[in-house]
């Protein structure tokens, strides 16, 4: 269980939490041995935890179509995709992710995509700094059309927080991070939103069936019917804070866990598909080896939901965390590389029978 993010807290705490005896407790040795910076003060443990269990998931290293920074991983009709935050760049898997080839030099930093049949519809950041774009593809990604381009858009300084989903009757919803943009004709045209719900501030979105939702640095917004009512729910409050999600996912069956890039030992969990939201103490680490971790996309499958994690400066430490009981506990799962040390993953998806990762410098597919 992590410490607490605030207060107080007492070196018989932090040494319990550690496995330290508690005869001739010292400051200085237990942060030393977690690889902490002096000068050393008891507030360097908020929020850190001594981790889950170790537990290794079996996987095969699948080299990658290039050389790239992941940014997702998604799956459809037996095609799987890795969109990057490189430019003109990302993979497809046409052999169950048993070896990965770029795909067609198209889609731009960030890309995020939705589904409908064949038809593929992205939301990416376009050349020009801050300016974004939205295409389509009828062909699963094969090839791809510019349909609609927001000029001096403010996507430079939020490049993470884009979504796209496809809510059914032909209608589509992406967001950027400060407005909603909508099609009515299955994405060969798509319109401003102008009051709607946005993502600033790096929010989350996920969907389940027809409902979707996506947070801001305030509320969660709620909608069955792709955003043309909302219901809006303010977010919880952590340490005299509102707890602001950078990544939401759901097992499809009315459990929600939402998450900061940094948790700091707490995250969002909703057990009523949404409705209502509470706080919760997570064990998934802040630190390894002293390098803070950050905690990327989210999916669930085989019963277990799976966050990846990485550094914020590369993925060299993280790895693919798995939980089997909706968020309560998280095992550790890192992943190495071939021909690097590599063991952290920025995106992951699962299909209902197999598990993806994307790392920095390789693909894992995960038994």
């Amino acid at each position: 269980m992590a410490l607490p993010t605030s207060g107080s807290l007492s070196l018989s705490e932090i040494a319990t939490e550690y496995s330290v005896a508690q005869a001739n407790i010292s400051l200085a040795t237990m942060s030393t041995n977690i690889s902490l910076t002096a000068p050393h003060a008891v507030s360097e443990f908020y929020g850190l935890s001594s981790g889950p269990a170790y537990t290794p998931l079996t996987y095969s290293v699948v080299e990658q179509g290039g050389t790239y920074t992941p940014f997702r991983v998604y799956y459809n009709n037996s095609r799987w995709f890795v969109t990057t935050s490189n430019d003109n760049q990302f993979d497809i898997s046409d052999n169950n992710a048993t070896s990965f080839s770029q795909g067609a030099v198209y889609l731009k930093k960030n890309a995020a995509l939705a589904f409908n049949g064949n038809t593929v519809c992205s939301i990416d950041l376009s050349d020009n700094a801050g300016d974004f774009r939205i295409s389509r593809s009828t062909n699963n990604g094969t090839s791809w059309s510019t349909i609609f381009t927001d000029v001096d858009g403010n996507f430079s300084s939020n490049l993470d927080n884009i979504h796209i989903f496809y809510q059914g009757s032909n209608r589509w919803v992406a967001f950027s991070d400060y407005t909603t943009y909508i099609s009515t004709d299955n994405g060969a045209s798509w319109s401003f939103s102008l009051g709607s719900p946005s993502v600033s501030g790096n929010g989350g979105g996920a969907q389940s069936g027809s409902r979707i939702i996506i947070n801001d640095n305030a509320n969660f917004y709620l909608s069955d019917n792709g955003f043309a009512t909302k219901t809006v729910i303010s977010l919880p409050f952590v340490s005299g804070s509102k707890y602001a999600p950078n990544n939401i996912a759901t097992n499809g069956s009315g459990t929600w866990l939402a998450w900061k890039y940094i948790p700091l030992g707490r995250m969002l969990k909703s057990t009523n598909n949404g409705s209502t939201w509470s706080a919760i103490t997570t064990d998934l680490p802040s630190y390894e080896n002293g390098t803070t971790i950050k905690y990327n996309q989210g999916t669930y499958g085989d019963s277990k939901f799976f966050i990846a994690a990485s550094t914020y400066a590369g993925n060299l430490i993280g790895g693919v965390y798995s939980s089997g009981n909706n968020g309560s506990n998280f095992n550790a799962n890192p992943l190495v590389g071939s021909p690097t040390t590599n063991k952290g993953a920025i995106g992951v998806h699962h299909n209902g029978t197999d598990l993806v990762a994307a790392g920095q410098y390789d693909n894992y597919k995960i038994n």
